[in-house]
């Protein structure tokens, strides 16, 4: 599989490790968000316009499978819902035959196939270019721009795709500017599945983490050995993840936990097993077990 950056997480550890743990409220600066996606839902975007305002988002990156065609329809929808003045950026992504096991991942829908001309963006709201870095590049960018600038934890991530172009950000050439990130909101890609031999309940990932499971893979342990300076929380839907980003207060109940995505126990039809395990120390990855969303989405249009 063609990947970008292979060799970043071994330099993880040297890099990050003697940083402290800082609380994401030592907030300095601006808060900010960035967006990322692999599909183009308009739940989505419903919530982004009922929640957000348009300089609250740093940009939106699109990711995984055909993220240039996704890119040019995210462009028009944020576009339909006002938020003109947020780029979109192309992130990491390929063709079919970039991805070793097509048959596991199940995409929730075809690749989605766009004749240009359906679109066509004012120069510098649509950033792409060959070789699939442009994510990559914009966020390392903004982390170091935001950092030299006396910033500190004030950039989110909402993250409800592949953390692929995130975790290929995070290498040695970052540094400090790592402090940059405040938190990142992530869906968590698992569904519930029987074991047909054991016939007991076992997690087993989704579509995003299968279709990038080696960033994925990675970017866990990283965040389990409390290499990050930032926390990371996951919810289970991407409505629960975009509220949780946008109001914190709506969080009732949530847990440390630590991740583990099992490479070696594979099920063509339902994914790698996913383990949720109790930390003995300290994990800067918690789980949102439940939400009171009702005050918040009541008058969300479209939901």
């Amino acid at each position: 599989m063609h990947r970008l950056f292979a060799t970043a997480l071994s330099f993880l550890t040297l890099s990050f490790s003697s940083y402290s743990q800082n609380s994401p409220s030592d907030v300095v600066g601006k808060r900010q968000f960035i967006l990322i996606l692999d599909t183009n839902d308009p739940g989505v975007f419903d919530i982004l316009a009922s929640k957000f305002k348009p300089d609250d988002i740093a940009f939106v990156g699109m990711t995984l499978l055909d993220s240039r065609h996704k890119a040019i329809l995210a462009r028009k929808q944020l576009d339909q819902i006002g938020f003109t003045t947020v780029p979109v950026i192309q992130g990491n992504g390929g063709e079919p035959s970039d991805y070793e096991l097509l048959g596991a991942i199940m995409p929730p829908a075809p690749p989605v196939v766009l004749d240009e001309e359906f679109f066509n963006p004012s120069p510098g709201r649509l950033r792409m270019q060959h070789g699939e870095v442009t994510l990559m590049m914009e966020m390392a960018e903004l982390f170091k721009q935001n950092y030299q600038a006396g910033n500190r934890h004030n950039i989110d991530v909402i993250l409800l795709g592949s953390p692929e172009d995130l975790h290929y950000t995070l290498n040695d050439t970052l540094g400090p500017a790592i402090k940059s990130i405040g938190r990142v909101h992530m869906r968590g890609a698992w569904t519930n599945s029987i074991n047909p031999v054991s016939k007991k309940h076992e997690l087993r990932s989704s579509y995003s983490w299968n279709m990038s499971f080696d960033a994925t893979r990675k970017f866990f342990q990283a965040a389990s050995q409390n290499i990050f300076p930032f926390s990371i929380r996951l919810f289970l839907s991407e409505t629960l993840t975009l509220l949780g980003a946008a109001v914190p207060s709506a969080i009732q109940v949530s847990r440390p936990i630590r991740i583990e995505l099992n490479l070696d126990d594979l099920d063509f039809q339902t994914g790698f097993r996913v383990d949720l395990i109790k930390p003995r120390t300290k994990s800067s990855i918690e789980v949102v077990d439940q939400m009171d969303c009702s005050p918040h989405l009541a008058n969300v249009v479209g939901l």
